[in-house]
Order: C-alpha cells, then sequence, then structure tokens
C-alpha cells in the first residue's frame, strides 16, 4: 500500500511524503482504527499524521506531532497515480 502526500509548509517549500505499509500499521495501532474506515472517513488530521509519521520514519525529523504541524500549511493528496491507497505490487498479466 502507497499513498503520496504533499506536504505544504509554512515556509512555501513543498515536499512528497509517500506513506508506506509500516505508517498505516502505526496509524492502526496508535489510533485503534482501520485503514478502511478512515479511507471513507478521512479527517485532515489523519492526512497529518500519516505525513509526519512518513517523514520521522525516514528520519527527516524527530518532531512531535504538536510540533511538526505547527510548520505545515497544509497537507494534500499528491497528484497522479500517488494520490490513491494501492496495493504495493500489481499482479502479473496472464494471457
Amino acid at each position: 500500500m502507497k499513498l503520496g502526500l504533499i506536504v505544504h509548509a509554512d515556509d512555501g517549500k513543498q515536499r512528497l511524503a509517500v506513506v508506506q505499509y509500516a505508517d498505516f500499521c502505526a496509524f492502526e495501532e496508535v489510533h485503534n482504527c482501520s485503514m478502511a474506515k478512515i479511507e471513507a472517513e478521512m479527517k485532515i488530521r489523519d492526512l497529518g499524521w500519516l505525513a509526519w509519521h512518513c517523514e520521522k520514519r525516514n528520519k527527516l525529523h524527530n518532531l512531535s506531532f504538536e510540533v511538526w504541524r505547527e510548520g505545515v500549511e497544509m497537507v494534500s493528496l499528491g497528484d497522479s497515480e500517488d494520490n490513491k491507497i494501492v496495493p504495493l505490487e500489481s499482479s502479473q498479466p496472464t494471457g
């Protein structure tokens, strides 16, 4: 599973956070909520948390979520194919 999120920082810069399986698992564990439910009822805070966790997992910062979000103007879905939750692997063609 992957989800491309654009983090719009307060300084005008943008960065791509590619949320992966580890981030989704952490979200489910911390929030005690399945990703299926989150996908149907996504809150802006949820997108932010996933982007924050992705950046923290990739060692781009060591901030708490509350501190990190103070420097973020908004988090939006990425363009193209990175904007949907999709399997990591695609099935092989048959025929």
